[in-house]
């Protein structure tokens, strides 16, 4: 009678994790792997992109002409899935200042993001220039979870950052600040912003395959 059960426990959690996996994802406007587009066709159409197992969307610029931006799909470090932005934001006599935004969801998966990372090629020459791109970072939709910059300036660079996010979510919605100052035969500039994604598996998944293991091996255990 208790293998019997065993077996059901094990079956019924079996069950569970392909009734998750198998969920039917709805369909998006564009699917997008690998190569370049105008971010006017994306703030135009409303079309959204799907890199691995993020779809980004929503996108929208400000300070800029989106025709003068494509985006592309990125992988870094090995399975952390983005998109990268690029363009030619500079500065030589004054300052641009640019607002890209976008949302990211992870679709065709049950990962969850637990972490956003940032970087980007900007370049000072000079002694009275920035280039920078600061990025705020939100949970349900309007939410602010957090910020990061990366900058290059006279003094210094951090070109790169990181955010975890805790508890990892299944959404996340940002808006980069992408600014460029220079000033007395100084240079600034900006070709290309990177991000991507960090991810861990939804807790409820993790459990039921738990679940399922410790009963085919409890199963075994007891069999003669």
């Amino acid at each position: 009678m208790r293998v019997k059960s065993i077996m059901w426990v094990a079956a019924v959690a079996l069950m569970c994790v392909v009734s998750i996996l198998c969920v039917p994802r709805p369909v998006v406007a564009q699917v997008f792997v690998g190569s370049s587009v105008s971010l006017a066709t994306l703030t135009n159409s409303g079309a959204d992109l799907i890199i691995g197992d993020k779809e980004f969307s929503h996108f929208s610029i400000s300070g800029y002409e989106a025709g003068s931006i494509s985006v592309q799909g990125i992988i870094e470090n090995g399975n952390d899935y983005g998109i990268q932005f690029q363009g030619g934001f500079f500065s030589m006599h004054g300052s641009m200042d640019v607002i890209l935004s976008y949302e990211v969801d992870v679709t065709n998966s049950e990962n969850l993001i637990s972490a956003a990372n940032l970087s980007f090629n900007g370049f000072e020459f000079g002694s009275n220039g920035v280039a920078e791109v600061t990025e705020s970072v939100y949970t349900n939709m309007t939410d602010l979870y957090g910020d990061m910059t990366v900058y290059a300036s006279p003094g210094s660079n951090v070109l790169a950052a990181t955010l975890p996010i805790n508890p990892p979510q299944p959404q996340l919605n940002l808006d980069k600040d992408v600014f460029t100052y220079a000033i007395n035969l100084s240079f600034a500039s900006i070709s290309t912003i990177n991000q991507s994604y960090e991810q861990v598996p939804e807790p409820s998944t993790v459990a039921l395959v738990g679940m399922s293991l410790v009963g085919a091996w409890a199963l075994r255990r007891r069999r003669p």
